[in-house]
């Protein structure tokens, strides 16, 4: 398999403007929780056409905000093995517990035979 290599092109123009706001963010001596953080969320809250957007320091703040907002705690998650360490984490911070599953060779994807089987053991409340 052959995956091509990034190569993103800027105009003269781009490149002056992410030069300036750069600049910006440094001069006010505030890189998060700043007047342009809320205006960030503001923008994109509109472009998603919801209410309210949230700015986080990390995904993996991000992962677990999420799993607290769905009462995460006390409960088990499924996850694939060969997920980025982010993930079981953010659930463990949360108060979860994790279970990885098989993944596929072919396909890197969870196992559903496994996944079938975690979720038995979970039930019989094995883990």
């Amino acid at each position: 398999m052959k995956i091509p290599i990034l190569k993103l092109s800027y105009t003269e123009e781009d490149i002056l403007f992410i030069k300036d706001e750069i600049e910006k963010v440094l001069r006010s001596g505030f890189l998060t929780m700043s007047s342009r953080v809320k205006a960030f969320e503001k923008q994109f809250a509109a472009f998603c056409g919801v209410k309210y957007a949230l700015g986080t320091n990390s995904g993996t703040s991000s992962l677990e905000i999420i799993l607290r907002a769905i009462g995460v705690e006390g409960k088990t998650v499924v996850m694939p093995s060969n997920t980025f360490m982010a993930t079981p984490l953010a659930t463990i911070k949360a108060g979860g517990r994790v279970i990885f599953t098989e993944c596929e060779r072919e396909s890197l994807q969870m196992d559903p035979r496994d996944l079938k089987k975690k979720f038995v053991q979970i039930q019989l409340r094995l883990y």
